[in-house]
């Protein structure tokens, strides 16, 4: 790794550390992380990805697992009192939370997804000075939700790779497919079990595919806290979103 990259990436980590714990400080259940999306939206624009947010990406009809109209109005309300960037949070009212990220590489190549969690559970976290989010003062503020499954470092992670590529774009080989012309696509997911960005093929996933070439591999990533720090581990799923017309 050259030296000019290094001190690349190690100054994006510290802005990702930095990130996840103002994330995991504001937790946000599925389909109702306006503050989060908003965040995550305002990031890929100020790095010149092309941004589509909310409908633009999701198919109402297909959401599962929707939070009532109480709790979603009270969560629009929270993201606004709590630094949401206002230029985005309204491209997600109604509970419409997801996020594609598309980075248009220099040449012709293959199109790459990276799929990105952003909710968190309805757990009560540990407030105890025994816990470190609790004595670094990160703990979450919202007492009941926490981000027990690291999507907070999911999300953090998407933006700083996003970071990284970005920087790198005229490096990077992507392919132009009518609609699908670009090299890296970022999605955002409101949740693993409700609806996100939507696939062709199930209903899920919309309008970053919809292109005749869906990206090919689509990479997604979990936290396995039982791996030594700088391990890897990966697997490869065979299934893919069918092509679908346009």
């Amino acid at each position: 790794m050259s030296d000019d990259l290094s001190s690349v990436l190690l100054d994006v980590a510290a802005r990702a550390v930095a990130t996840r714990r103002d994330l995991h400080r504001f937790p946000e259940l599925g389909m109702i992380e306006f503050r989060t999306a908003s965040i995550v939206a305002e990031r890929l624009t100020a790095l010149g990805l092309d941004v589509k947010l909310g409908r633009e990406v999701m198919d109402s009809a297909s959401r599962m697992g929707m939070p009532s109209e109480t709790a979603v109005d009270l969560a629009y309300k929270d993201a606004e009192a709590n630094g949401a960037p206002e230029k985005f949070l309204p491209a997600f009212a109604g509970g419409h939370t997801g996020v594609v990220g598309t980075l248009k590489g220099a040449a012709p190549g293959p199109t790459i997804a990276l799929r990105v969690d952003m909710d968190a559970l309805p757990i009560l976290e540990n407030g105890t000075q025994a816990h470190l989010p609790a004595r670094e003062g990160f703990v979450s503020a919202r007492p009941g939700v926490m981000h027990a499954c690291a999507h907070d470092g999911h999300t953090a992670i998407g933006l700083a790779v996003a970071e990284v590529l970005s920087g790198m774009k005229c490096k990077l080989h992507g392919r132009s497919a009518r609609r699908c012309t670009d090299t890296w696509q970022a999605l955002s997911s409101t949740s693993r079990s409700g609806a996100a960005p939507r696939m062709p093929a199930g209903g899920r996933r919309k309008d970053a595919m919809r292109c005749s070439q869906p990206p090919a591999p689509w990479w997604g990533f979990m936290a396995l806290p039982g791996i030594m720090p700088g391990a890897r581990a990966s697997t490869w799923a065979h299934s893919r979103p069918a092509p679908v017309a346009t």
